[in-house]
């Protein structure tokens, strides 16, 4: 179409006389000023003529080529609806009167809502997103371009099949993307942040999990497990829920229900209550709000699963039940704040718990702790002099944009000089620990921490430093962790301290 409108203009300006606006046309014309006007007006129709031909041409074709992105792309992006956090899956309605929803996960390319279909015709096919996957560079079945491309090309062969609707409901989890693909997903969001035109192909993997385990009932043999744990005693590991809180016996912290009102409610989520790791961060959080004077209680046994595993894993029903379970003991309390060590927790709590119309004000420790710094009610002393790398968890970064709260407390601690990774802020690797990757194995070519931590290990730090307790499990599994110190800034804050007023 081009090259026949430049043609166009050269026969015009050899009929018409030079052109300088046109240069490169007029340069062309030189080779037409021996032709008879006749012949130039006949070329000049036949070139005109040719290029509208050629985009006539092209119209049937368009909707079936990646060019209608020009299209899809900014309708795309203007009807993306909200979310509470950028990786929270689009919500089922399940209100607990018996109905069963219209819609349980996508197995096929007719269960999938319109914003959906959308992400497939926008896709642009760059690859930004699969370079960004942390599952992929490890090596599993999953590429989130992949997964956009595929359903794309399953949507216009399922066009040629209206009369046989069976093909397009099983063309999405049986042929665009494998369950193990399916399986492999951090959960991270690192696709969902980086496409250009609005993407959400994690959106498409929850779906397709929400089929394997509420239509199918065949999550990974672990995953299962992890989901009948928190569904009969409320944590992933199925320990006796009478122990929450056993950590903090030596801590005089009390029980809310033998307070009944406190300024923070201390939220350590499953890891502080039950992982011998995620209980050092849990009693070092709440050493430093008992250093700040802070009022702060737990609810001990009372306290469940948030349900964040449950829905990551595909059961939306459990989540919810988690979560109303959870907002039925908060009702019975009065507390201003909730602070939390686990981005899991904080996401699930402070964003996903709103869109069941259970609002909370709901704080991560690095944030509530700045807090504290700034107003004064926390110093730190000299220590060692020491070179940290951070690692943004994705649920506190990425998830809900909190990148600055963490680096503010380092920037805080006297002699701490802060390595930044390549990979980090909105833009961090993960961890390989989200979407259920901490409960259960992917079969890959290599471990997601492993590869973190090559990143960090490069800088030569004295200490790698994170703020998720999940990040902390998959890096102290790590092959590479022989000879790092890892871990949660809160510890690093307790060591400093000491040796404040």
């Amino acid at each position: 179409h081009v090259g026949s409108r430049f043609l166009g203009q050269s026969v015009r300006i050899a009929r018409e006389g030079w052109d300088a606006w046109q240069p490169l046309a007029a340069t062309l014309s030189l080779l037409w000023q021996e032709l008879p006007d006749d012949a130039l007006v006949v070329m000049e129709h036949v070139t005109w003529w040719l290029a509208l031909g050629l985009i006539l041409a092209f119209l049937p074709y368009f909707p079936y080529s990646k060019h209608l992105h020009l299209v899809m792309a900014p309708l795309n992006m203007a009807l993306k609806p909200a979310r509470p956090a950028l990786g929270s899956p689009d919500p089922i309605p399940l209100n607990g009167d018996g109905a069963v929803p219209s819609r349980l996960g996508a197995q096929g390319l007719t269960d999938l809502i319109w914003p959906r279909v959308l992400d497939g015709l926008a896709c642009i096919m760059c690859n930004r997103c699969q370079d960004v996957c942390p599952a992929y560079a490890a090596g599993t079945r999953l590429s989130p371009a992949a997964l956009e491309v595929n359903k794309r090309f399953a949507m216009k062969e399922a066009m040629a099949y209206w009369s046989r609707p069976a093909r397009a409901s099983h063309a999405l989890l049986e042929e665009v993307m494998p369950a193990d693909g399916v399986w492999a997903c951090t959960t991270c969001a690192a696709c969902v942040e980086i496409c250009p035109v609005a993407n959400e192909p994690l959106q498409d993997l929850f779906e397709m999990r929400r089929a394997l385990v509420m239509r199918e009932g065949r999550p990974p043999t672990k995953a299962g497990q992890t989901l009948r744990n928190i569904r009969y005693a409320g944590n992933p590991w199925g320990y006796n829920p009478e122990e929450r809180g056993d950590w903090a016996l030596d801590l005089n912290v009390p029980l809310l229900r033998d307070v009944g009102e406190c300024e923070v409610l201390f939220w350590p989520g499953c890891h502080g209550n039950f992982d011998p790791r995620g209980k050092e961060i849990a009693r070092a959080v709440v050493r430093l709000l008992q250093k700040a004077g802070v009022k702060v209680a737990i609810l001990g046994e009372e306290a469940w699963c948030t349900g964040d595993p449950a829905r990551r894993l595909g059961d939306e029903a459990l989540f919810q039940q988690c979560a109303r379970r959870n907002a039925t003991t908060f009702a019975r309390y009065r507390f201003q704040t909730i602070v939390t060590p686990c981005p899991h927790c904080f996401n699930a709590l402070g964003s996903e718990y709103r869109a069941l119309s259970i609002d909370l004000n709901v704080m991560h420790h690095t944030q509530y702790l700045r807090h504290l710094v700034a107003a004064g009610k926390l110093a730190f002393g000299n220590g060692r002099t020491m070179a940290v790398t951070f690692h943004d968890p994705c649920y506190l970064g990425r998830h809900n944009g909190e990148v600055e709260a963490p680096r503010a407390l380092l920037a805080a601690l006297p002699g701490v000089t802060l390595r930044e990774m390549p990979r980090h802020g909105m833009r961090s690797f993960c961890c390989g620990g989200g979407g259920g990757g901490v409960f259960f194995d992917v079969e890959s070519d290599r471990r997601i921490p492993d590869i973190r931590l090559e990143e960090a290990r490069a800088l030569e730090p004295d200490t790698v430093v994170t703020a998720c307790p999940f990040c902390m499990t998959m890096f102290e599994g790590s092959t590479l962790k022989e000879g790092l110190d890892i871990r949660d800034i809160a510890e690093v804050l307790v060591e400093r301290m000491d040796n404040g007023r």
